[in-house]
């Protein structure tokens, strides 16, 4: 007990810097958490959608979601997406460095694989699996007035034909936030149909 008492003697002074920057860290986290919430806005969130449109009706189905340093596993990638996802005004698709995006496109690949693992091997070993085509591209829906339930990033996955018929087709929308949804799918449409060599729109095939 003794020495205890005189390191406290000689040291009381750090020691309560440290309880004092602990307590205050814990009310700067809780405070952002609570910012977050208020906002509605996740930026360390990623979900994967499949997005489609059966009977006229469009449709938005969750193959997905995790944390983004789970899905892109590296925290300056993370920094980048969540700081990409909260600048506004900048359009649906994540404004992330061209020359960077496969890197950014292919761990949300490679999650989705993990969620198809057994339609691939079915079809490696020819017992019927369908590939299936479609578009993979990064969003977060950031613009003033856009009515969305929640602001995070979501990796997107559409059949291209369904893509490209947006500028004609309007669906049934089931709640108002899919209108918003539909209308990020007319702008990523537009960056599609006049730069097909765009890196932030990428093909990709599963097995079903």
């Amino acid at each position: 007990m003794a020495p205890l008492i005189s390191w406290l003697q000689e040291h009381w002074t750090e020691a309560l810097a440290s309880l004092v920057s602990l307590f205050i860290g814990g009310l700067i986290g809780r405070w952002r958490a609570w910012k977050r919430f208020a906002d509605r806005s996740f930026f360390d969130r990623v979900t994967v959608s499949l997005n489609y449109v059966e009977n006229g009706q469009f449709k938005i189905r969750t193959l997905l979601e995790r944390s983004a340093l789970e899905i892109f596993r590296n925290a300056e990638m993370t920094r980048a997406v969540m700081e990409a996802c909260a600048k506004k005004g900048k359009g649906p698709l994540l404004a992330l460095p061209d020359n960077d995006y496969w890197f950014y496109l292919n761990p949300v690949l490679n999650a989705i694989s993990e969620r198809f693992a057994e339609g691939f091997v079915r079809r490696e070993a020819g017992t019927g699996a369908a590939e299936q085509t479609y578009l993979l591209f990064l969003t977060c829906e950031n613009d003033d007035g856009v009515m969305v339930r929640q602001r995070k990033v979501r990796a997107m996955m559409i059949r291209e034909q369904t893509l490209l018929a947006t500028i004609e087709l309007t669906p049934e929308f089931r709640n108002p936030f899919q209108a918003a949804r539909w209308e990020t799918l007319r702008k990523v449409r537009e960056e599609w149909a006049t730069n097909p060599d765009t890196k932030r729109i990428r093909k990709i095939t599963i097995c079903v």
